[in-house]
């Protein structure tokens, strides 16, 4: 399952120039395109933002349990500092000491006919972006708040514009 988003413009003046572009030229763009909204939507799993800069639902303690072992426990059952690092490190989205992670590092993007689609080929990227229940899907152990990763922020269409104008020599 493959999870995209098209990239679209409200205005359609990059969508114009595009189209106007033909063959090589039109996809090295896209190519710049989907590089760039590549890099920013791995970056938002760095920030833990969506691409409007809202901060991602933090983990709840059942994730935060889950994740420790019995190296991260003291004789008497208390937490010990090792333990404490990893629960005090674990960040939405990205797995126990892992800087990146298999769902940051599964973002590609792919070219199409004029178009560039940037996303995920994970099973589980869709339940991660859009948040699910229990209820809708009784195998999770808990319901998954939606922590949406893909999408074109501001600062994205401001440096669409300039890549275009790079491509246009502008």
């Amino acid at each position: 399952m493959l999870l995209q988003f098209e990239l679209t413009n409200t205005n359609n003046e990059i969508n114009q120039i595009i189209n106007v572009l033909g063959g090589s030229g039109q996809q090295a763009l896209l190519k710049d395109i989907g590089e760039h909204l590549t890099n920013t939507t791995q970056d938002r799993f760095r920030t833990s933002t969506d691409p409007n800069g809202n901060r991602w639902q933090a983990n709840s303690s059942v994730t935060l349990w889950r994740g420790l072992g019995d190296a991260h426990f003291n004789k008497n059952g208390t937490v010990n500092k090792k333990g404490r690092n990893r629960f005090n490190s674990k960040k939405p989205l990205v797995g126990f000491g892992q800087t990146g992670g298999t769902l940051r590092d599964s973002i590609h993007y792919q070219l199409g006919n004029g178009e560039v689609f940037v996303g995920s080929n994970l099973i589980y990227a869709p339940m991660m972006h859009f948040g699910g229940t229990k209820a809708q899907f009784p195998h999770l152990w808990g319901d998954i708040p939606a922590r949406p990763f893909l999408g074109v922020s501001v600062a994205d269409e401001t440096e669409i514009k300039e890549i275009v104008k790079d491509h246009l020599n502008l």
